[in-house]
């Protein structure tokens, strides 16, 4: 039988494995053009993860670009992987709005929906997208980024998520848990 501790354990665990891919591709400036040697972000250092990559020519934003756009790939395929985490254990059936997390999982279940469907592109004359930006914007107090892509920051969107995730998870476990005495 799967436990609610169990599915926790797995959710860190592919927090844990999305860190340590990230900290080889992490979000890369056009600071680094022309450079033979890059080092990740200050978010994977400050987990651990101090990796260095040394190229054996200079850095061109062709590199850039395509490191980034790796980054993001990694960043919204592991929001599909956590729904479908989640969904595996039933915590997705029916959203109970009255338990803490839930906001964060009914953001998660339409990013899920978006990425998993599509090339991962926001299109903000779709109302239905622009609705999901700003709730997004709003719930984990950020500024409007890149007009052409989703906030998936992994600091301030994915943790976010994680966390409010986790806890819809706890408080849902402890209803039920009540429900059945």
């Amino acid at each position: 039988m799967r436990t609610i501790q169990s599915l926790l354990n797995e959710i860190d665990r592919q927090k844990n494995i999305l860190y340590r891919v990230k900290a080889f591709f992490s979000y890369m400036s056009n600071d680094v053009i022309g450079c033979n040697m890059v080092g990740c972000g200050g978010y994977y250092r400050s987990k651990g993860l101090d990796v260095r990559i040394y190229f054996s020519r200079p850095i061109t934003k062709e590199d850039v670009i395509q490191n980034n756009e790796i980054s993001r790939w990694l960043n919204e395929n592991f929001i599909i992987r956590l729904f479908a985490l989640l969904e595996s254990y039933g915590m997705y059936s029916k959203i109970d709005k009255e338990l803490e997390g839930s906001e964060e999982i009914d953001i998660l279940r339409r990013l899920r929906m978006i990425l998993a469907h599509s090339l991962g592109k926001y299109h903000p004359n779709d109302p239905d997208q622009r609705k999901l930006v700003d709730r997004i914007i709003r719930r984990m107090g950020l500024k409007m980024g890149d007009p052409a892509e989703f906030p998936l920051d992994i600091d301030k969107v994915i943790d976010p998520l994680v966390r409010g995730c986790k806890k819809y998870i706890e408080a849902k476990s402890i209803q039920e848990e009540n429900e059945s005495k």
